[in-house]
């Protein structure tokens, strides 16, 4: 809420579950700031109908996160180096292209695994799983 791009964008949250899901707060919240700042920073400026959805659905053994936008999205060139350190998809990138490397990064520590959806213009689809600590601790 505090980017200055956020303009006119419709934010849709939706949690759903049944049990009890554990995991390292703090790192999923590096996660989805970095996921989150990324679609505001690319949506698509002249489309009608901006939005970011973040979805969730878990178990008490696993969450599946998804945040998807229909921003400037990503063309399927750079698709397995987005991830990457310093790399950037976009010539109009404002930022260090740390972002996502940062994402995969706090993943791995969490043994999370990151999918990704995109094509030009229409957007795109990060698909997260992780595995609940509580399952591993018993």
């Amino acid at each position: 809420k505090y980017l200055d791009e956020k303009g006119d964008i419709r934010k849709e949250v939706s949690v759903k579950g049944e049990g009890e899901f554990y995991s390292d707060e703090r790192r999923i919240s590096v996660i989805l700031n970095n996921l989150l700042s990324n679609a505001v920073k690319y949506h698509d400026q002249g489309k009608n109908g901006k939005f970011i959805k973040v979805l969730v659905n878990y178990t008490p053994s696993k969450a599946e996160i998804i945040v998807e936008d229909n921003g400037l999205g990503i063309d399927g060139d750079h698709h397995k180096k987005i991830f990457n350190m310093f790399y950037r998809a976009h010539e109009e990138s404002k930022g260090s292209g740390l972002g996502l490397y940062i994402v995969k990064e706090t993943l791995y520590k969490i043994q999370g695994e990151i999918l990704l959806t995109s094509r030009p213009r229409e957007g795109s689809r990060f698909l997260i799983t992780l595995p609940s600590i509580r399952s591993k601790v018993k």
